[in-house]
């Protein structure tokens, strides 16, 4: 039985506590700095939108009000049904590609005899004769571009 009027002292209760202490403290300081990082990008988003606002306002007079009447009508082909987006590109049950059944077919071609396909088709192209290219230059520049763009990363960072 311990005396009335003396104080117990835990050590271990008080290291434990002082560890949750030092533990609470870096959390609640990790958290702020996701606070602030969050803001910062939140600023950021803002900011963006404001941008975006004022291009789609900058698009058409009086403040943007005729962007839905203006893409309406591009998709309808500013009335000529030839040039609608339906004629252009089909809907999902019709691909008016002349190459879809040829990528996307039983016998689809792979992506290297599409390159040497398309490179004999268009080598006669009045571009590709001013710029001198040879049948297999010009095959090895769509080869190129085709491979450059394939490495396209929406999600790349710079490491500087």
């Amino acid at each position: 039985m311990l005396a009335q009027g003396v104080p117990v002292n835990d050590s271990g209760l008080t290291a434990r506590d002082i560890v949750e202490t030092g533990d609470r403290d870096r959390d609640l300081t990790l958290q702020r700095e996701k606070l602030t990082v969050e803001e910062l990008l939140t600023g950021i988003t803002q900011d963006q939108l404001v941008v975006l606002q004022s291009i789609l306002d900058a698009q058409t007079s009086l403040g943007g009000q005729g962007l839905p009447a203006m893409v309406s009508g591009l998709e309808d082909g500013s009335s000529d049904a030839d040039r609608s987006a339906r004629s252009v590109y089909g809907t999902g049950d019709v691909d008016l590609n002349p190459g879809g059944a040829g990528l996307f077919g039983d016998a689809a071609e792979n992506v290297e005899q599409l390159i040497i396909r398309v490179a004999l088709e268009t080598h006669g192209y009045p571009g590709v004769g001013r710029a001198g290219l040879s049948t297999v230059q010009w095959r090895a520049l769509l080869q190129a571009l085709i491979w450059q763009e394939s490495r396209f990363s929406i999600g790349a960072r710079s490491s500087v």
